[in-house]
This record gives structure tokens, C-alpha cells and sequence, in this order.
């Protein structure tokens, strides 16, 4: 006599497959409200920049209190957080232990970004890709105001982008990603976000993007901190704007990089040994953090 392969009862079937769909429902509405809210905040952000330069300080200054007051506080205070369970951020804390790898990751994409942008924006293949890739703006728009409060608007305004950004795709999508997916995938998930919201259609720039967001996404998940990757972030659009902001670092260094050693060997081979420096880093925080091994 043969004997029969045991089944599963339907019922049971059932219910597994509605709460494998309750929970990707769940999860696809904490993705949608989270890119709502990033939008939103990334839209009130964009209306700054055009407001008088003595109501600007402000208005900065407004934002990012509210937003971190909202978001990033301990407590209850994150919106949405009681209907939606997974509406998390991994964390706000950096443990001291931690800041030294930390900033050799910041050190270390700050001096390599100038080959970053020769290399995947493909500038390297011009002789005179630095003018193209960091014209000359204004973007502390001074008027009558001291340089200090100059400065001081142009890091707060430079600082909004990071903070909403990294809270909605390093915490509010990373958190529940990490749940269902795994760090892997989760991390490629949210870094491939991360460059499709940047609405890059040049290869090399979506290439460098979900660059960026995987190492951020790394960052935020070894450190428990979504303020490690706003950390990171920031001083990435940092050395980027004042290369354009500020008119003698422009000066100074545009010619530099229309050289030779901007070109497209040496630009390949100076990115590999920066991602290769900034993943022994991240490994290395995830050694002493002794609560994460990164797979």
C-alpha cells in the first residue's frame, strides 16, 4: 500500500495566505505614507531658497525644529506611528564608541567625492568637466546680511535635505524592509528608492546614487543610528554646495580638477579604493558595535 503525502488543511492554507497579504499590505501603506511625507517635506523645503534673505533664516530654522520635533524626538511624538505599527525609525543614538569609525567614513567620502562626480557623471573623459559639474551660484544669496548668518542659512538649508530624506528611506522604509527582507535586500531596496527619487536618468549618476544609499543604508543599520546616515549625508551635499557656494574654494580648486589626475583611470581607481576604505570602516563599527555582523 502506498502511502498518502500528508496535506495541509485548507483552513490553515487560508490563513497563511491572508496574513502574508495583510502584511504586505501593511507594509506597501508604511512605503506609501512614508514617501508622501517625504515629498511633502521636501516640497515645503523647496520654497525656502526663494524667500527674502532676512525672512530665510527663519523659515530654516522653523523647518528643521518641527520636523525633528515630529520625527526624530524619543517619545510618541512620530505621526502615524500608533496606526501603523512598522512606522519606525531604527534609532537616534550613536554609540560613542562608534564615532571614530564614523568619521573616518565621513573623512573619507568627503576627500574622494570630487573623483566620484568626475568619474559617474562621466566628466572624466573632459578636461574641463569641474565647471560643468560645480558652476559658480550664489547659494548664500547674502543681501545686506553678515557672512556669518550667510554661512549659517546655507548649512540649514543644506541640512534639510539629508535630515527627511535619510528619516523617510534609512528609517521609516529601512526598518519595516529589514523585517520581511532581510539587510541585503532591504538595503538594496531602499538605495534603489533612494536613486530613483533623485530622478536621475544618466547611468553613472543613478549608479553613484544607489552607491551612496547602500553605504548609508549600512551605516544607519550598524550604528542602530538614522543620524549616522544624516551625519554622512550631509557632508556629502556639504562638500558638494560649497564647492559652488563659496567663490574662492571654487577658484581654487576648479583647475585642479580639469588635471589629469581627474581623468577616467584615475578616477576609477581612487572610487574602488574609497568604497573599499569605507567597507572595512563599516565592518569595523559593526566589530565593536557587537550587536550587528553584517552578512
Amino acid at each position: 500500500m502506498s502511502e498518502l503525502s500528508p496535506e495541509i488543511p485548507a483552513n490553515q492554507t487560508s490563513v497563511a495566505v491572508l496574513a502574508a497579504e495583510q502584511s504586505l499590505t501593511k507594509l506597501l501603506t508604511v512605503i506609501g505614507v512614508a514617501f508622501f511625507l517625504l515629498i511633502g517635506w521636501l516640497l515645503l523645503a523647496t520654497i525656502i531658497p526663494d524667500l527674502p534673505a532676512r525672512e530665510a533664516p527663519f523659515a530654516a530654522v522653523a523647518w528643521l525644529v518641527l520636523f525633528i520635533w515630529i520625527h526624530l524626538l524619543p517619545g510618541d511624538r512620530r505621526v502615524l506611528e500608533a496606526g501603523v505599527a512598522q512606522f519606525r525609525n531604527i534609532g537616534s543614538g550613536i554609540p560613542r564608541r562608534l564615532l571614530p569609525w564614523l568619521l573616518g567614513v565621513v573623512v573619507t567620502l568627503a576627500a574622494f567625492e570630487p573623483w566620484w562626480h568626475a568619474l559617474f557623471t562621466i566628466g572624466c573623459t573632459n578636461g574641463k568637466w569641474g565647471n560643468t559639474i560645480w558652476p559658480q551660484t550664489d547659494f548664500l544669496k547674502l543681501g545686506d546680511l553678515p557672512i556669518a548668518v550667510g554661512v549659517s542659512v546655507f548649512v540649514l538649508r543644506t541640512a534639510m535635505y539629508p535630515l527627511v530624506e535619510e528619516t523617510a528611506f534609512r528609517g521609516w522604509m529601512l526598518a519595516p524592509l529589514l523585517g520581511r527582507f532581510g539587510t541585503r535586500k532591504a538595503v538594496v531596496m531602499t538605495s534603489l528608492l533612494f536613486s530613483a527619487l533623485h530622478l536621475q536618468f544618466h547611468p553613472g549618476l543613478f549608479l553613484s546614487y544607489f552607491l551612496i544609499g547602500m553605504i548609508l543604508g549600512y551605516v544607519a543599520i550598524v550604528t542602530s543610528s538614522v543620524w549616522a546616515s544624516i551625519a554622512v549625508h550631509l557632508t556629502w551635499n556639504l562638500t558638494g554646495m560649497s564647492l559652488e557656494a563659496f567663490a574662492p574654494l571654487h577658484l581654487g580648486l576648479i583647475e585642479i580638477f580639469n588635471t589629469r589626475l581627474f581623468r577616467c583611470g584615475p578616477s576609477a581607481l581612487l572610487v574602488g579604493l574609497s568604497l573599499a576604505i569605507m567597507a572595512w570602516l563599516i565592518r569595523a563599527m559593526a566589530v565593536n558595535a557587537r550587536s550587528y555582523r553584517i552578512p
